[in-house]
């Protein structure tokens, strides 16, 4: 996949934001997202912190598809985008947007940003962040 650069306001209607996304980002985010719901609970932590590393040089130096997929147990092909969906995510919790994992997850559902059977994921995923951000580094 070639590199990937975007922005999304993630205040006010996420439905309408959502639904303006290019269908190849969509489609990105899709497999990212479902991606994330194949990953253990117990390694969510180090996902987010393995992501919040790793985007901030993604421009300079992307990560390694073949280090993601190895250290996550994903398939190669869908390791950019499970850090693409990893990073929508906290940029969602880490940024002063109004927006809970809840309406988040409801947009994104019903815009086709992610699977429904990967909300369930998500939410998990968001309230573990949550709960470790004040012993991670991306948070200090």
């Amino acid at each position: 996949m070639p590199d990937l650069s975007f922005s999304i306001d993630l205040s006010g209607d996420l439905r309408k934001r959502f639904s303006e996304l290019p269908q190849p980002l969509k489609s990105h985010l899709r497999e990212g997202f479902a991606a994330l719901s194949n990953i253990p609970e117990e390694r969510y932590a180090d996902l987010a912190t393995f992501a919040a590393e790793q985007l901030p040089t993604a421009t300079l130096r992307p990560p390694s598809v073949k280090s993601i997929s190895t250290r996550f147990g994903v398939p190669e092909q869908e390791a950019r985008s499970l850090l693409t969906a990893v990073g929508l995510v906290l940029s969602l919790l880490t940024g002063a947007q109004e927006t809970t994992p809840e309406a988040f997850a409801d947009a994104a559902a019903q815009t086709q940003v992610f699977p429904d059977a990967a909300r369930g994921s998500f939410l998990r995923f968001a309230d573990s962040v949550r709960k470790s951000a004040a012993s991670s580094p991306w948070q200090k």
